[in-house]
């Protein structure tokens, strides 16, 4: 499973991650992710977070500002 790759004009997120294994894309850099790992995602940043692990991932998400669904664009090119 993966988060559908977006971005977002007006927020800035912080992904923390609370349990499971998987790859997070910001923009062009991939990278492994785990329990404990905090991810920076700058407005404009096209982001995906792809499960590679055995379990659930949960993380928790700060945003600024607060989030509202219209700022979230879903991108179509892979």
């Amino acid at each position: 499973h993966a988060v559908t790759p977006h971005h977002h004009r007006q927020l800035e997120e912080i992904y923390y991650i609370l349990t499971g294994r998987g790859v997070i894309t910001v923009g062009g850099e991939r990278q492994e992710v785990g329990p404990g790992d905090a991810i920076y995602i700058p407005r404009d940043h096209r982001h995906t977070l792809e499960n590679t692990g055995s379990e659930p991932i949960r993380l928790l998400v700060a945003c600024g500002p607060a989030f509202f669904y219209e700022d979230e664009i879903r991108d179509t090119e892979q």
